[in-house]
C-alpha cells in the first residue's frame, strides 16, 4: 500500500474487506507497510503457471493504450528510457514476446532484477517464492493462503470450501 494514502478505517466489525492486485506482492516495501497498518491481515495469493502468467501480462500490456502503460510504470525513474521501451513494446512485429523474454533472462543472469526500473518484468513477477518469502517475514503462515489459479478455475466450490 502506498504511503501517500491514509489507512482505511471501518467501524463495521462484521465486514470483510478485500483488495485485489498483483502489485502488492511484487514491491519489496509493501509487506512491512501492511504489517504496520494491521499485523492481523490475512492474504490469499492466487498463483498461476509462471509462463501462462507472463504471456497473459504481455498480452494485457500490448492491448493497453500508451497512457495506461505510462500509468502502470509511473515509478520507473528514467522516463525517457521508459518511453523508448513502451514504443518497442507496442511494436509487436519487431519486438515480439520472445524478444522481451530473452531480454529479461539476460537481466536476471546479470542480477539486474530489482523491482524498480525492471521493465518489462514478465518473468520476474512469476518468482512467487521471492514474493511470498517477504510476506512470511511479517505474517504467520496461517495468515497466508496460496491457491493455484487452475485449481480455483476448475474446482471453484471445492477449492473455496476446503480452505
Amino acid at each position: 500500500m502506498w504511503k501517500e494514502y491514509p489507512p482505511f478505517r471501518y467501524s463495521l466489525s462484521d465486514s470483510l474487506l478485500f483488495e485485489s492486485t498483483t502489485w502488492y506482492s511484487y514491491w519489496h516495501e509493501v509487506p512491512e507497510r501492511l504489517f504496520e497498518y494491521n499485523p492481523h491481515l490475512k492474504f490469499i495469493f492466487l498463483v498461476k503457471n509462471p509462463i501462462d502468467r507472463a504471456y497473459s501480462q504481455y498480452n494485457m500490456l500490448i492491448n493497453w493504450r500508451k497512457s495506461q502503460l505510462l500509468h502502470e510504470y509511473e515509478l520507473f525513474s528514467d522516463k525517457e528510457q521508459l518511453n523508448i521501451l513502451l514504443k518497442k513494446l507496442l511494436d509487436t512485429q519487431n519486438f515480439p514476446f520472445s524478444y522481451w523474454v530473452n531480454q529479461e533472462i539476460e537481466k536476471i543472469r546479470n542480477q539486474e532484477n530489482t523491482p524498480i526500473d525492471f521493465f518489462p518484468d514478465f518473468l520476474h513477477r512469476g518468482f512467487y517464492y521471492e514474493q511470498l518469502e517477504r510476506y512470511y517475514q511479517f505474517f504467520p503462515v496461517e495468515n497466508i493462503l496460496v491457491i493455484e489459479h487452475r485449481e480455483l478455475k476448475n474446482n471453484r466450490i471445492s477449492t473455496v470450501s476446503n480452505q
